[in-house]
Formats: C-alpha cells, structure tokens, sequence
C-alpha cells in the first residue's frame, strides 16, 4: 500500500482506535503505523487530548425531571415515537434537541466512555499512547543498560521518588534501560523490558494514596494492558506480549517491588 495510502487509511480509523471499535487485526495495523509515522502519532496524540479535553469541559445535560417523567409514561404507554414528541410542551422542546446533540457528540467522540466513574480509562490511554510514542524510533530509552544500578541512579533529581528497577534477565525479561514520561498530569518512570522481539513498558509513579489495587488486565489497541498499585506506587504494564507472558511478567514485578 502506497505511503499516502496508508496515512490516509490509518487517519479513516483514528476516531475508531481511539474507541476501541477496530477488530484486532485493523488495531494492531494501525498501532504498527503509528510507531513509525510520527505525523500520524501526532495526529493521534491530538485526537486522544481533544477528547480528553470535551469530557473535562463539556457540563452533563440532564432534563428538567417534569421532562423525564412525561418521556417515561410515553413509553409505558406504549405511544409510538411521534405521538411521544407530540405530547411534550413546546416549552420542554429545546430539550429534546439539546439532549440529542449531545448524544449525537457522545456517540462521536465517547464521552460517554471517559465519564467522570471510570478515570482509569483515560490513564489507561494516557498508558497506551506513552507505548506507542516510545516505539518510534529515538524514543526508547534516556538511559540505555542492562544494569538496573546505572538506570535506577539516573532518575534521581528528574523525579521526586525513586523507582524500583528489578533485574529480570535471569527469568527471560532484560532490562533495556529508563526514560521520563507520562501518564495523564502524573510524572512517571519508564522502565524499559524486553521479551524476544516484544518490548514491554513498566509506567510507574506514586499513588494518591496507600490503597493496595490488585492487578487488572484489559486489551486496548491490541495490546495488553496490566495495572495495579502496591506500596503508594501505581504500576502500568504495557506490551503486545500474550496475556500468559504479561501476567508472569506482573507477578516478578510485584514480587521485587515488595521485596525488602
């Protein structure tokens, strides 16, 4: 497929990645595409924040409850959709065509899925697009060793907290080096593994509190997504690593951050 091609494929789906509505096969297409097309990283990286952005700006739209309570005794009524719009005041009309806008943007950009009960799920994009951005070439790594005593040093005086840097070599998971980044606001570290050809990224920062969050899994992208937080820090692994691998890697993590 031609270079513009491509772009102009890839920037077809953006909307749809972002959404997690691509099968996997399209996903892991255009997560390939991005690692190596820094225009259309950009382009994702703006998508991502313009959507970032509604769900913190835009205020919910609720209807007046007299509103509400007319729509629910139509459909109790069994009315059909025209004899609904009918029965509601002129007044209350305004209304009607807000709330449908409002769906209408929801359903473009997913609000919906960025509501303000699941903010894990915007830390979780935060998470994927720090994966995709390392993955271009240059990115990697700040600090390239195999040697977690030249990594973990290097990060003092860049963060205000220092980040465990376990030694996984012997169980198939060298180190590859550290980077700053980012997940959402949170300054974080970037611990660079490697698993044969597959690159894991282990985004870690200090939690907002001393709540021990068991570890959660998810797809996103096409690419698996592990997350928990242990002793006030948050943990984020990310790689296209399969599920089985992922969770083996997690418990080695964990297994040297609790270690006295």
């Amino acid at each position: 497929m031609p270079a513009e091609t491509t772009h102009a494929w890839v920037l077809d789906r953006l909307s749809a990645y972002v959404d997690d509505e691509l099968d996997a096969g399209e996903a892991l297409d255009v997560a390939e595409h991005l690692a190596s097309c820094a225009t259309c990283a950009q382009d994702y990286t703006l998508l991502l924040q313009a959507v970032d952005a509604m769900h913190e700006r835009m205020t919910p739209l609720r209807a007046p409850e007299e509103f509400r309570a007319r729509v629910v005794a139509a459909v109790r009524a069994g009315d059909s959709p025209r004899e609904r719009t009918s029965r509601v005041p002129r007044a209350l009309r305004p209304w009607l065509m807000a709330a449908a806008v409002v769906a209408m943007i929801g359903a473009a950009y997913a609000v919906g899925a960025r509501s303000a009960s699941r903010p894990e799920s915007s830390l979780a994009d935060a998470a994927v697009s720090a994966h995709v951005r390392s993955l271009q070439q240059g990115h990697l790594t700040d600090v390239a060793s195999t040697d977690g005593h030249t990594v973990k040093p290097w990060f003092t005086g860049k963060l205000d907290f220092s980040p465990t840097v376990p030694r996984l070599e012997a169980k198939g998971f060298p180190l590859l080096g550290g980077r700053l980044d980012y997940v959402g606001d949170h300054a974080a570290a970037a611990l660079v593994y490697q698993r044969r050809a597959h690159i894991i990224n282990v985004l870690t920062y200090p939690s907002a509190t001393s709540e021990t969050v068991s570890p959660r899994m998810e797809t996103r992208r096409g690419y698996q997504i592990a997350s928990w937080s242990a002793g006030g820090m948050n943990y984020w692994v990310i790689t296209d690593l399969n599920a089985d691998e992922v969770r083996t890697f997690c418990s080695l993590v964990r297994e040297a951050a609790s270690a006295p």
